[in-house]
């Protein structure tokens, strides 16, 4: 029965037209358009089929107090701005299934003025002796928590993660709020990172958006700021500082130690072993 529709699928030529003209914008309007998928699912960065269920999701994860004999941890603070509250996440860095693998256990909200919030983040980070802890370095209310924590915080390395500046890294000329984004669900892919099943972390991960415009690209879970997504920007943080202190270089690193640099010379984990001998030998 033919009722005058258009109907732009029927030439395949024009359905590529109109798919190819829409990629500024990420497709989403040829797909909300063309194929029907409703806008939340065209934006939604991190998939519920990803995040909610196992590997990534582990409902037999649980909290810890502080940082037992032999367990190494790593942590991250987003600290509060004018919606989103100060969150802190810990996670375990094990080995599993021949992989090392992110364990996310700890998840804080962390409210109150800043003195309040300062003395319970510091007393975190020594309670679970991090092997390294990333703050937002972006900074809040004029506070540097970054040179804070590191007066504090001695014993363990101050890595703050800046999402528009230079920071420590060598990827420092890169968009490190995109690249943490992009890493956390590459290693979600991977199956080398677990999160407990907590409610607020899981609601956060599903309204996290990707919109690709002309010039930038942003990810956010504020939706035009009626949420939080303190949580989310925080795992963020730690996977990224788990990727670059834990797997970024492994194989070359491997590749590197195998290689025959100079008969007297071996490449060791602490660096290039030179055998002395005579002269002539």
């Amino acid at each position: 029965l033919h009722l005058g529709l258009q109907c732009p699928w029927q030439s395949i030529e024009n359905l590529e037209r109109k798919r190819s003209g829409d990629i500024l914008d990420n497709y989403e309007n040829f797909r909300q358009s063309m194929c029907g998928d409703p806008l939340e699912e065209i934006t939604q960065f991190f998939p519920d089929t990803l995040t909610h269920n196992p590997p990534v999701l582990n409902d037999k994860l649980f909290s810890a107090e502080v940082c037992q004999e032999n367990e190494i941890w790593i942590g991250s603070l987003d600290e509060a701005a004018t919606v989103n509250k100060t969150a802190l996440i810990g996670g375990q860095i094990v080995k599993k299934d021949d992989k090392i693998k992110l364990i996310v256990r700890n998840l804080d909200i962390i409210s109150g003025d800043y003195p309040i919030q300062k003395a319970k983040v510091i007393a975190n980070i020594k309670a679970m002796k991090y092997k390294y802890f990333a703050p937002d370095s972006s900074g809040f209310g004029g506070i540097n928590w970054e040179s804070e924590l590191r007066q504090q915080c001695q014993e363990t390395p101050i890595l703050g993660i800046s999402y528009g500046k230079k920071d420590w890294a060598e990827e420092s000329n890169r968009n490190n709020k995109g690249m943490m984004f992009e890493k956390t669900k590459d290693l979600m892919q991977q199956g080398i990172i677990e999160i407990p099943n907590n409610q607020m972390l899981l609601q956060q991960l599903s309204r996290t958006e990707k919109k690709v415009y002309t010039h930038s690209t942003e990810y956010s879970g504020k939706g035009d700021g009626k949420y939080d997504d303190d949580l989310a920007c925080a795992l963020c943080q730690l996977c990224l500082l788990f990727y670059r202190m834990y797997l970024k270089n492994t194989e070359l690193t491997k590749e590197i130690s195998g290689m025959n640099v100079y008969p007297r010379a071996s490449i060791t984990s602490t660096g290039i072993r030179y055998q002395k001998r005579s002269r002539f030998l």
